[in-house]
């Protein structure tokens, strides 16, 4: 990596972590002193931005490949048993990044029910509940899966990925190009 890509990673991160404390002091200032009904706002961004921003710095506190392992194994993959290289995720993330939007599945019911200054909900209850329901299927569905595991294999057919929705297998005669992409410690 470019030397001034690198100091331009640091400076977005020094920014994503002054933005989320900025906020999350926010909303510990108004659960604090606060009156009434506040407190409960101060809560709900507690939730969305301490939680999320804690999530996201952890998520993305170590380099890429940090956390990646590559071994050697045996797996059912083209109908049979093959030798190949496994890269497993990094379940460990998959677990924050989970509970993180079980988090923000509650700040969004919180501010379902809120009321504003008119007496309104601070936001329409149906985004509200909606916006919780989604993020703690979400949430649920990233940390099932980050206890069953899921893996990335190389064979001398193919590679498989093997995740929730199963195996899906691309034979090499259907590859024309090989890359390697890692997202929070996911690779691709």
């Amino acid at each position: 990596m470019h030397h001034v890509d690198i100091v331009w990673e640091r400076l977005k991160r020094i920014g994503m972590v002054a933005l989320f404390g900025l906020f999350t002091l926010a909303g510990a200032a108004i659960t604090l002193f606060g009156q009434g009904t506040d407190r409960l706002l101060g809560i709900a961004v507690l939730l969305m931005f301490g939680g999320g921003g804690l999530g996201w710095f952890i998520v993305t506190s170590r380099p890429p490949g940090g956390g990646q392992r590559l071994r050697i194994g045996t797996v059912a993959t083209f109908g049979r048993y093959e030798a190949g290289f496994i890269a497993d995720y990094d379940a460990a993330r998959q677990m924050v990044g989970g509970g993180v939007a079980v988090l923000m599945a509650g700040a969004f019911a919180l501010m379902a029910f809120i009321p504003g200054d008119e007496g309104e909900p601070l936001l329409h209850p149906l985004l509200g509940v909606g916006g919780a329901l989604l993020f703690a299927a979400v949430g649920g569905y990233g940390l099932l899966n980050a206890r069953r595991g899921s893996r990335l294999v190389f064979t001398p057919r193919g590679v498989t990925a093997f995740s929730s929705a199963g195996p899906i297998a691309t034979p090499w005669t259907n590859v024309t190009r090989l890359g390697y992409l890692e997202v929070h410690g996911s690779p691709f």
